[in-house]
């Protein structure tokens, strides 16, 4: 592992020795036996390819990509994104900015809401990934495994304990007679459901720093009718007003035989953080990877502190979707 993260900050940073400045203090130590390779181990990165990222969309391995350097202030390019929420107390907006200080790209994504009479408010942006909304949709069946990496970074004025922000990946069973939507909460049994879930979201204690990276998924054995929370293996504490690079690996588990083999992995900056080997997404074959979305979302249950002049505000930048372990921007020298 200490293999993929130096492989991880030569790609990003161009060889130069800048840990102690950009990655800040050391993480804790892996947990004894949890570092045992699996599919996501490999030796060449997407990004290594692709230098500041250009052309890295027309690899055949590349399922979408979106820089956000080609949108019309809120408006995507025409065939980007299957939704955006935006409008009301949300705001999807593209603004200036740069990951890297000479890196690709000046302009980054920021999605922001804010709360008005306890209700609640949601920014982001969905893409189908397969066939979704029904079988005609011409999009195919979707994936088996998927990575994403995008680059996401908290406010600086962002309160710890304010959940339900960063991506989430899932599908539906459309032979399946009245499928939930992916994202759908509060039940026991998602594979009676016709559909899965799974979140990369922050956790922390209300208003506490660090907080953390973790997933909240709606797989087939959780235990209780909300989500099932997974511990890192390493905790990567979030500095707000901070870039960090994320990946996150999901591979569904076989079903001929079923097997409890699904496979869901994050890595900040290269690093592991969160690694898990032993679930179900589903029961059937036809059960895919055919949605993603960015966001952010504000429950109308937490107290009433992010206004319109004070909303809740994250940013995103160089997203990427892939068959194959994409790694950091590599930096054009």
């Amino acid at each position: 592992m200490a293999d993929r993260r130096a492989r991880a900050l030569r790609a990003a940073f161009g060889g130069f020795v800048v840990v102690a400045v950009l990655f800040g203090v050391s993480l804790l130590s892996l947990a004894a036996g949890e570092d045992t390779p699996v599919t996501s181990e490999a030796t060449e990165y997407l990004a290594d390819r692709y230098p500041n990222d250009a052309g890295i969309g027309d690899d055949p391995d590349v399922i979408f990509v979106d820089d956000f350097e080609s949108w019309d202030d809120s408006t995507p390019p025409a065939g980007a994104w299957d939704n955006v929420s935006s409008g009301g107390t949300r705001r999807v907006s593209i603004i200036p900015g740069q990951v890297i200080g000479n890196g690709p790209g000046k302009h980054v994504l920021e999605l922001a809401c804010w709360q008005e009479a306890q209700k609640s408010a949601s920014a982001g942006l969905s893409k189908h990934l397969g066939n979704y909304s029904d079988a005609e949709e011409g999009l195919g069946l979707g994936y088996e495994e998927v990575y994403v990496r995008y680059y996401q970074k908290f406010d600086k004025n962002y309160t710890p304990g304010v959940s339900n922000h960063g991506s989430l990946l899932g599908g539906r069973d459309l032979t399946h007679p009245n499928a939930r939507w992916v994202g759908m909460a509060d039940t026991r049994d998602v594979a009676a459901q016709g559909y899965y879930s799974a979140c990369l979201q922050p956790y922390g204690g209300r208003g506490k720093k660090p907080f953390h990276w973790g997933f909240y998924s709606y797989h087939a054995d959780k235990p209780g009718r909300w989500g099932d929370y997974f511990e890192p293996v390493k905790v990567a504490p979030i500095q707000v007003g901070r870039w960090y690079c994320l990946e996150w690996h999901l591979k569904l588990n076989s079903v001929q035989p079923l097997k409890a083999d699904a496979v869901e992995e994050l890595w900040v900056d290269g690093e592991l953080s969160i690694r898990k080997t032993d679930l179900r997404y589903r029961k059937v074959p036809q059960l895919k990877i055919t949605f993603f979305s960015l966001g952010t979302y504000y429950h109308p249950g937490l107290p009433q502190e992010y206004t319109s002049r004070n909303p809740i505000k994250l940013q995103y930048d160089n997203l990427v979707i892939a068959r194959k372990p994409i790694g950091p921007v590599h930096l054009a020298r």
